[in-house]
């Protein structure tokens, strides 16, 4: 246990480090960083607009540049993504990532990008769909195990919504400007911009709250019934919904579907909104990305962490004593040991959303730093980022099997009947269905 906790601490305290160097960077830019955690879309499109010439649609009047843009989009062209960024002092020399080997490694993995995501998304959609069907079960119904059903929902509403986005994005290659920059796939990209950034951050402030439902369960084991209640519970998870929508609401009024008439081509781009570039929205809407979205759920996280481990510690050693006392203490070592497994499955859970989302933070606040060149590491970067992220959103139910008896059980019931079988819960000593622990904290 002790060796388990020490692993995780030592995890965290990397990712801390991480914070700290990335906070205090916070400054507006001309470029932005993406404001889309699983599309590469804006990140594109960022690259586009740090370019004066490129920082409004009026630009656009040759053939030429319209197949740059096609290129840019439609290729993710290296030279395209990698070009000097822009900023209020004139041109930037790069510092960072400007080398062959990171170009030739962007290139080489940006060219299977599209199939290892879709593949991604594909497992995670049923892989969460078998969370939601297995923890909205009757004997699995519990305030935490609600918790983690809303964050299998969110999980499964991110994947399936790029599914889409990525074919359009990086598998349908043989068509038209006018097809591939249609009205209607404007509107896709927009709405897949919006929607899964609302529903990624739902996710990550489950994952918080989690991990506060976590700490209230091993800090005060007495009130924890009192406080983690089921209807609090759906309270929590319709509160994060909201308080998601509204946070973003500057992403919605940043962005717009510009329509563009070239040599006798309609086409329809999703850039910035007028609101946007004539009111300051645009910094306006980074701090939201950057400080809202990004840091303060990643320190918040890293903080919660470190405490439920403490605690876990403290609890380890206050079960310690209580057996050494007890003479009859099987029925003690056997709930300390469940705790335990679930104890180690949610901070797996947590280790895994700060693995995936401080590396995005944190490059994201470096890459507006006057002169340093971290914009073009950003670029570079995206897709493993963006990978990372959708391979976390996969990836729960793994954890589910692996760690927790219960899950297993009732997963496997739960097949029996979809194969026309009709399983018995397995009984335990006292003839009661076997449970992993209390319900009011089982998974």
């Amino acid at each position: 246990m002790a060796s388990r906790m020490q692993f995780f601490t030592f995890l965290l305290l990397i990712h801390l480090i991480f914070l700290e160097q990335s906070g205090a960077v916070i400054t507006g830019p001309e470029q932005i960083p993406s404001y889309n955690i699983t599309s590469i879309f804006f990140r594109e499109l960022a690259a586009l607009t740090a370019q004066e010439s490129f920082s409004n649609f009026s630009s656009f009047e040759s053939e030429e540049q319209l197949k740059m843009l096609h290129r840019a989009f439609s290729e993710n062209s290296v030279n395209a993504s990698t070009n000097t960024t822009h900023d209020r002092e004139g041109d930037v020399q790069h510092q960072y990532c400007n080398t062959s080997s990171w170009t030739t490694f962007h290139a080489r993995y940006h060219a299977v990008h599209g199939w290892t995501t879709l593949v991604i998304c594909l497992f995670g959609s049923v892989a969460n769909v078998m969370n939601i069907v297995v923890l909205t079960r009757r004997t699995m119904l519990s305030p935490t195990n609600s918790l983690l059903t809303g964050l299998a929902v969110t999980d499964l509403l991110v994947m399936v919504d790029y599914v889409p986005f990525c074919i359009h994005q990086y598998l349908w290659k043989d068509r038209s400007m006018e097809e591939r920059y249609s009205f209607g796939w404007a509107v896709l990209v927009l709405f897949h911009a919006h929607f899964s950034q609302v529903f990624h951050f739902t996710s990550v402030l489950l994952t918080v709250t989690l991990a506060v439902w976590r700490y209230c369960a091993v800090a005060f084991p007495i009130r924890n019934a009192e406080w983690c209640t089921m209807a609090r519970a759906k309270c929590a998870i319709l509160a994060t919904l909201l308080c998601s929508v509204a946070c973003n609401i500057p992403c919605y009024l940043n962005y717009s579907i510009h329509e563009k008439n070239i040599q006798n081509h309609t086409l329809y781009i999703v850039g910035f909104s007028d609101l946007a570039l004539n009111h300051g929205l645009k910094d306006v809407n980074f701090f939201i990305y950057s400080v809202v979205l990004k840091l303060l759920p990643c320190l918040a996280l890293s903080i919660l962490s470190l405490a439920l481990m403490d605690e876990l510690l403290l609890a380890g050693r206050r079960r310690a004593a209580i057996m050494s006392r007890n003479n009859d203490s099987s029925r003690t070592v056997g709930a300390g040991r469940q705790a335990e497994r679930v104890n180690i499955m949610l901070m797996s859970i947590l280790v895994l959303f700060l693995l995936s989302e401080v590396p995005l933070a944190t490059l994201g606040l470096l890459s507006v730093i006057p002169n340093a060149g971290f914009f073009q590491c950003y670029n570079l970067l995206g897709d493993i980022m963006e990978m990372l992220v959708l391979f976390n959103s996969a990836v729960n139910f793994i954890l589910y099997c692996s760690m927790s008896q219960q899950f297993r059980t009732t997963f496997k019931k739960v097949c029996a009947e979809c194969g026309g079988q009709r399983c018995r819960p397995r009984q335990d000593n006292n003839h009661n269905p076997s449970r992993m622990i209390a319900k009011s904290t089982n998974i």
